[in-house]
């Protein structure tokens, strides 16, 4: 059995990810082979980009696990939220100006440290602590969208290189059955 299988199991009862924690130790570990490398090659760049992935490596495996008691707290604390917003009460209607109504919580529950997703509604949030993250709004103000569409295909069409794409065959028949009634209507049906 591998020794990530092994550690799998006790690392995820404590709330540590063991992919994070191994990758970190794998980037690590790629440093300092490049660390080497470029010692024997004399290229100082090689080296100095081991050193730059021994500390990243060493950096996300030491986060990976000091998350995990924050991941805990924010758990506890969504808890409580939890247990805060199932806290309502109906004012009985012979009470003057507020008879018949329904009072309670609807505090919002603290997103999980690096677990990204969909925000539908304000709420607070902390961003950028497992590197980089992007915020964007996915309605209104979609300008970073014709940015990024720019330079991807700017990227595209600099690169001169070759692309793999992956389709599956319904997808492959729909292109087909598409450029095929483009052609039919090109041909005027013939």
């Amino acid at each position: 059995m591998h020794l990530y299988g092994i550690a799998q199991y006790p690392l995820s009862l404590i709330g540590i990810s063991a992919d994070e924690l191994f990758n970190g130790l794998k980037t690590a570990i790629k440093g300092v082979y490049n660390v080497f490398k470029g010692i024997f090659t004399e290229d100082m760049k090689v080296v100095l980009e081991g050193f730059k992935q021994i500390f990243k490596g060493v950096f996300d495996a030491l986060w990976s696990i000091a998350k995990a008691p924050l991941n805990l707290i924010i758990k506890g604390i969504n808890s409580l939220i939890r247990g805060v917003n199932k806290i309502h009460f109906d004012i009985p209607d012979w009470v003057p100006g507020f008879g018949g109504k329904t009072f309670g919580f609807n505090i919002q529950q603290i997103p999980l440290l690096a677990k990204g997703g969909v925000i539908s509604q304000p709420t607070q949030a902390i961003i950028g602590e497992a590197g980089k993250e992007a915020v964007v709004p996915l309605e209104n103000n979609l300008e970073w969208l014709d940015i990024l569409a720019t330079k991807i295909a700017n990227k595209i069409g600099n690169s001169g290189g070759s692309y793999i794409i992956n389709m599956d065959s319904r997808t492959i028949q729909r292109g087909i059955a598409r450029r095929e009634k483009e052609l039919a209507f090109a041909r005027n049906g013939r």
